[in-house]
């Protein structure tokens, strides 16, 4: 085994972990890798990610539709940030809840706005100016089942971009 194989399987192991979703990557590349010969496409080998990818959209799509009344919001980051991010990402993860009444002081209803606002999650947040603390007002949106629908459509058609890729190159797409 060679230096360069090490470096390959070594690259081979990181996009594969389930947090390396490399898939837009994949399909930004796929149409310039089909334009390539036979031999600059074996050189380039992008067969193990396709594969990858093709798995991690097959995986998506088995998971069961959202379903009415399913207020879930998964994918939230709150990577140990705080203690008021941990309760952010309990409601959030919440099936049943759909609103969040919080009593707290201006900095952390600020922090969390911003939290929310970079993650772009579908929920309203609002500050009730009543009482001391104030209150800030969490609610889940019906966005929440328009991105959910449209991320399944997409993962289908991404599904189906990526086995075709597979066939042109050669490979079993299953």
């Amino acid at each position: 085994m060679t230096a360069a194989d090490d470096v390959r399987r070594d690259i081979l192991d990181t996009v594969r972990t389930p947090a390396a979703d490399l898939t837009p990557l994949l399909l930004a590349t796929m149409p310039a890798a089909l334009r390539l010969t036979p031999a600059e496409l074996a050189l380039v080998d992008l067969e193990p990610i396709a594969r990858h990818a093709a798995t991690t959209l097959r995986s998506e799509l088995a998971r069961p539709e959202r379903q009415e009344g399913d207020w879930t919001i998964i994918g939230f980051q709150q990577s140990g940030c705080c203690q008021d991010c941990a309760e952010l990402a309990t409601f959030l993860a919440d099936p049943v809840r759909k609103q969040h009444i919080w009593p707290m002081a201006k900095p952390r209803r600020e922090h969390i706005h911003r939290r929310c606002d970079d993650a772009e999650l579908p929920v309203t947040h609002q500050t009730r100016r009543e009482g001391s603390p104030h209150k800030l007002v969490l609610t889940k949106t019906a966005e929440v089942f328009r991105r959910d629908a449209e991320r399944r459509t997409a993962a289908k058609v991404e599904r189906d971009t990526v086995e075709r890729f597979l066939q042109a190159i050669g490979a079993d797409p299953s």
